[in-house]
């Protein structure tokens, strides 16, 4: 029950899950007054789109689970399965999320926040140069003291 499936074309899938979970708990009928100043989307993914997701997220879940509670040994291999799901009543909701978009060098980053737990998510830039040239200066810096150490070390 409640397995959660973005039902959103525009949000990044990967995204959404992974600033879950969120609390259903507290969930209260739909009213725009919840909306009054904020940007929102209407689900544009239907339920029979999203079934397959939603599947395919059981699987996951159901199998990791069970992989969890073998004990006793070093590695675990599934062979096969059969993983079998009761059709269930499919429920519409809106979750607080955060999105913010922005450009840098003509390239797009996105981020995403769980307005409950504040948990985030998101891409940043990245320079390839530095991302070269640091752990390369780094090297350079630590061959010359590791072999000054390793030559006044006694065995």
């Amino acid at each position: 029950n409640r397995i959660p499936v973005d039902g959103s074309q525009k949000m990044d899938n990967d995204y959404m899950e992974s600033i879950e979970p969120f609390d259903y708990r507290d969930l209260v009928p739909f009213s725009t007054a919840y909306l009054t100043g904020y940007l929102a989307d209407r689900y544009d993914e239907d339920a029979e789109t999203s079934a397959p997701r939603a599947d395919k997220r059981v699987e996951h879940s159901v199998l990791a689970v069970l992989e969890e509670s073998v004990k006793g040994y070093e590695s675990v291999n599934l062979q096969d399965s059969a993983i079998v799901k009761e059709k269930s009543e499919v429920s519409y909701g809106m979750v607080p999320v955060w999105i913010l978009t922005t450009r840098y060098k003509d390239q797009p980053y996105t981020f995403m926040m769980n307005g409950q737990t504040g948990k985030m998510v998101g891409s940043l830039p990245a320079d390839g140069t530095k991302e070269f040239l640091y752990p390369a200066i780094v090297v350079l810096i630590t061959l010359p003291l590791l072999y000054y150490l390793a030559k006044y070390i006694v065995v």
